[in-house]
């Protein structure tokens, strides 16, 4: 890495950290504005939520993401509003996501190039889908995590079954594929926003197009410290978001990056996408159950 591309990298770093500050500030802002309504959270609960926290960003950092996770533990243990949903899964993933980010930019070799464009189309992405699911109601979120969660088990398993290419050995990309990663990180850049994880989808996208796996993580830890971000605080400053829930996950969710950094490389991937397929046919099946009712 040239010094120019050192620069960048490190202007990136600072960047991802002024919006989680700026996003952080709406948080506590907008928190300290309904504090007084908000009924306290009882210890069964708050145990709950932080191992829902802890284990999601576990999952999180090695590539499976925390919202699919939280999402499930919610379906088991009912803490989470539905209607907030979204908007606590963002909350709750600013800090663990800004730690990621910084981790594997420093950790992992990407074109600077390549990661800058990317993150583009990430932040348009996450202000469009941000600004349109805030004023979705509980059954609109519903059909949009589906329809999300669809697109990603279509990826996951294509690639269990080797039906997708499973990476090459770039670490930059050009041309036509530059551009068509381009579009596609738009698209992921929404699904935070309908409270579904972009982490499975890049890794897929990514893959296909022959970057190297590794190089994955910078890409999805930098773009979700992004997503998150923006999201965030829009969802924040709409009251779109279960404060204490969030925090409690937040809180259990720095412990668990902190403790899976380290160990990245010694999980199978190839196991754990299988359990990140199963948990999304899950979520998919009990999203559609509720909306029969």
């Amino acid at each position: 890495m040239d010094f120019n591309a050192r620069e960048i990298n490190i202007f990136i770093q600072f960047s991802v950290i002024i919006l989680g500050v700026y996003s952080l500030f709406h948080i506590m802002s907008n928190f300290m504005k309904v504090r007084q309504k908000l009924k306290p959270l009882e210890k069964k609960s708050v145990i709950k939520l932080c191992i829902s926290g802890f284990v999601a960003n576990v999952a999180d950092t090695l590539g499976i993401g925390s919202y699919v996770i939280i999402v499930a533990f919610n379906r088991f243990w009912p803490i989470i509003n539905p209607k907030h949903l979204p908007g606590t899964l963002n909350a709750h993933g600013v800090i663990p996501a800004i730690i990621q980010c910084l981790a594997f930019l420093t950790l992992v070799k990407i074109d600077i190039t390549t990661l800058s464009i990317l993150l583009v189309g990430t932040s348009f992405g996450a202000l469009m889908g941000s600004r349109i699911v805030a004023g979705f109601d509980k059954t609109k979120i519903r059909l949009s995590m589906v329809a999300a969660y669809m697109i990603m088990a279509v990826l996951v398993f294509s690639n269990q079954l080797q039906l997708l290419p499973i990476g090459g050995d770039a670490y930059s990309l050009e041309g036509i594929k530059l551009f068509a990663a381009f579009i596609f990180m738009f698209i992921v850049g929404i699904f935070p926003a309908i409270g579904v994880g972009g982490y499975a989808p890049i890794q897929m996208a990514l893959f296909v197009l022959g970057l190297n796996p590794l190089v994955a993580w910078p890409v999805m830890t930098t773009s979700g410290a992004i997503q998150q971000g923006i999201a965030a605080a829009t969802f924040a400053k709409s009251k779109k978001v279960d404060f204490k829930e969030a925090g409690v996950l937040s809180l259990a969710g720095i412990v668990g990056t902190l403790i899976a950094i380290p160990f990245i490389t010694a999980f199978d991937a190839y196991f754990l996408r299988w359990l990140l397929f199963i948990i999304v046919i899950y979520n998919i099946y009990t999203i559609l159950k509720d909306l029969r009712k």
